[in-house]
């Protein structure tokens, strides 16, 4: 699996990637399809959560790394964070990486890495409208526009534009 991984084309900007995020609240990443923006870059930004945190931690208190990832499909949702599980050497579910779809929840406290579709975390921005729980919040396959990407993509616009709301939020949007 790592020579695999590392023969993506996305593995030749881990660097830059992680760098993006780290000094910017929006990272907007273009890549064709299979390149493996889907499946690395959460790993990228997991590995590399050190760095990242300290930048966006804003006011004190100790700040757990968590990324969400959305996709527009569950099959999509699940099989991706069944990739990613693996790729990670960690059980789908019960470790870093776990995924929740609609009557189907495999995360935990220990999820670091969360993918889900649209729909499960607009649900989670009526409760929370800043997203408070998710450090990085990585909006996958954007271009293939829904109401429920749509009003995901306004909740966190609205986050980014107001500082009093929230300081410390990362959004990346892989696209085609």
């Amino acid at each position: 699996l790592a020579l695999t991984r590392c023969k993506l084309p996305v593995s030749r900007y881990e660097d830059a990637i992680v760098d993006s995020v780290m000094n910017n609240n929006v990272t907007i990443l273009v890549g064709d399809t299979g390149s493996g923006k889907t499946t690395q870059v959460p790993q990228f930004l997991y590995k590399h959560r050190n760095k990242i945190l300290p930048s966006s931690s804003g006011g004190g208190g100790k700040v757990v790394f968590r990324e969400v990832i959305t996709q527009p499909r569950r099959v999509a949702a699940t099989t991706v964070a069944s990739r990613v599980a693996e790729e990670m050497g960690t059980i789908l579910g019960e470790g870093q990486v776990g995924y929740a779809v609609r009557f189907d929840d495999k995360t935990n406290i220990n999820t670091r890495i969360k993918f889900c579709t649209d729909g499960i975390l607009l649900r989670e921005a009526v409760l929370d409208p800043t997203l408070s729980r998710y450090t990085i919040v990585i909006i996958d396959e954007i271009h293939e526009r829904s109401l429920y990407t749509d009003t995901v993509l306004g909740l966190v616009s609205n986050t980014l534009g107001d500082a009093t709301l929230r300081d410390n939020i990362k959004v990346v949007t892989p696209t085609t």
